[in-house]
């Protein structure tokens, strides 16, 4: 697949998800949000803004926490969730999108409850990035990732 129908295709699956996710979306087969092949702001990066993702485990109950500071524009999407390792992709499983933020600063939380026994076993992370909601773009340097944990839940 050339290059120019890659980034269409993956650029069409993160406005799909943005536009219309709940809670128990399923967007498979995209490149982590720090991926260079998803859309970026053109913006200049923001000095000093930094990003936060933790993941909690209790069962097949996991919270995802993305917290961020120092980072520049209005009208964000908070965008968070589980994500799962396959291979050297982490594809997007669980996703919660958050609208209205701003980059100066804030915290989002959301605990997905999972099923268990539903897999043989993953390895399960959590990840979150602000979102310009007019251009459907990252927003530089809002990326972040919680540590990995083994689970049977999904």
């Amino acid at each position: 697949m050339n290059s120019f129908y890659r980034s269409l295709a993956l650029a069409g699956g993160l406005v799909a998800a943005l536009a219309g996710c709940s809670k128990d979306a399923t967007v498979t087969g995209l490149r982590a949000p720090s991926d260079p092949l998803l859309a970026q702001s053109n913006a200049p990066p923001s000095r000093g803004g930094t990003s936060t993702t933790t993941l909690g485990v209790s069962g097949c109950d996991f919270t995802v926490t993305y917290t961020w500071s120092g980072l520049s524009g209005r009208g964000l999407i908070a965008s968070f969730g589980l994500y799962q390792e396959v291979g050297s992709l982490d594809e997007s499983f669980n996703l919660v999108n958050v609208e209205g933020q701003v980059g100066k600063g804030g915290s989002v939380t959301h605990v997905f409850h999972l099923t268990a026994g539903a897999t043989g076993g993953r390895i399960i992370l959590g990840r979150g990035e602000l979102v310009d909601s007019r251009k459907f773009t990252q927003i530089a340097g809002s990326s972040s990732a919680s540590s990995t944990v083994s689970s049977t839940c999904g």
